[in-house]
């Protein structure tokens, strides 16, 4: 599920600290040591069944037509990453998610007794997340629209948590800090908040999943400057790795990779690093050992299909554009064809009249 090669072997691959910059050694490396953890298998298990289900999740802003998170593996990182640092499984917890509303981990959180509210300003996204509650009939989750830049609708410490999955960097630096100075203060005391964010080089336009503005920060210092706003403090150990460049993503144009950041709010008690826990799986009587990969292995082939499908369209499209030129220079052959039988049939009369013509003697 992740792409390794002997080049990634310069790339640290510890996965033993909260804070962490991701890369493909360290992908590799989780989804290795977390492949029996019941976290993980709760995520790829909702995600198989809800959209067996029609139940329209959505991994990326989009929602997804047949199961696609283990085709994604660093979003499933990023999920149980912050689903398992903030003991989500054990629900009872007020969370407030900005910019997920119908994510897998949202839903895994409301279904596991969490009271989760969830804020976007796409009214489709807010839609998609009440349909998918109401399929999988979960009365804990609440999806409304709005934005994350203003939160004057709740109160002061509101929220035990707050999380947000690789939304933030769609704001501007500005926009993200006046963001996190409102999650600050519906944050209760002794709260956490739980960020994964694009890190490293923007890619507005470039990238064509990313339309502008894409201001992810590009250096820890900017990072920490940005989200340690209004008394919150960084958890867990310092963030101060830099992103490498291509180390994450095998695309050309995309030169961030994903980093985790947890914040809290004073006093707050530590928070521990995920570990696996194969036991006490939320929908533990749906699983097998061998789902992750048969999981993986038809969403490939799904995707295989897609790509199939979509090179079969480009042929056809390059036939019809090939069959559309043929014609036109039919037309143009017709037209010159047409052109040459009217200069000759004038030539002809004007020959014939120079015959008819006296000559002197």
């Amino acid at each position: 599920m992740a792409e390794v090669s002997a080049e990634d072997e310069r790339l640290p691959d510890d996965i033993d600290k909260l804070n962490l910059v991701l890369n493909r050694a360290r992908l590799a490396a989780f989804l290795t040591e977390f492949a029996a953890d019941k976290d993980v298998r709760d995520l790829l298990t909702l995600d198989v069944l809800g959209t067996a289900a029609g139940v329209p999740f959505t991994s990326t802003g989009v929602v997804e037509p047949a199961a696609a998170l283990a085709l994604r593996p660093f979003r499933i990182w990023e999920y149980a990453w912050l689903y398992k640092a903030l003991g989500l499984s054990r629900g009872g917890i007020d969370v407030l998610d900005l910019g997920g509303p119908a994510s897998h981990i949202c839903l895994l959180a409301a279904l596991a007794g969490c009271r989760v509210t969830s804020l976007d300003i796409n009214p489709a996204f807010v839609q998609a997340s009440q349909e998918a509650a109401r399929s999988l009939q979960i009365a804990g989750l609440d999806a409304r629209v709005g934005d994350m830049r203003d939160l004057s609708r709740f109160a002061d410490g509101s929220f035990d948590a707050v999380i947000s999955c690789s939304v933030l960097e769609h704001l501007t630096e500005r926009d993200q800090e006046i963001a996190l100075r409102e999650v600050a203060r519906v944050l209760k005391p002794g709260g956490h908040v739980a960020l994964t964010f694009d890190f490293g080089p923007a890619a507005p336009g470039a990238n064509e999943h990313l339309p502008p503005p894409h201001d992810p920060p590009p250096d820890a210092a900017a990072a920490v400057r940005r989200y340690q706003q209004a008394g919150l403090a960084v958890a867990g150990n310092a963030f101060t790795e830099e992103p490498i460049p291509g180390s994450l993503f095998h695309d050309d144009t995309v030169g961030y990779t994903v980093a985790s950041l947890f914040l809290s709010k004073p006093p707050a008690a530590a928070i521990q690093v995920p570990r696996c826990e194969p036991a006490g799986s939320l929908l533990g009587d749906l699983l097998n050992r061998e789902l992750v990969f048969n999981v993986f292995r038809n969403s490939t082939a799904i995707n295989d299909m897609r790509l199939r499908a979509d090179a079969l369209d480009d042929a056809r499209a390059q036939l019809e554009r090939a069959t559309a030129s043929l014609r036109e220079q039919e037309s143009l052959i017709l037209s010159l064809h047409t052109t040459a039988a009217e200069r000759l049939s004038v030539i002809e009369k004007l020959d014939a009249a120079i015959w008819r013509l006296p000559i002197g003697k």
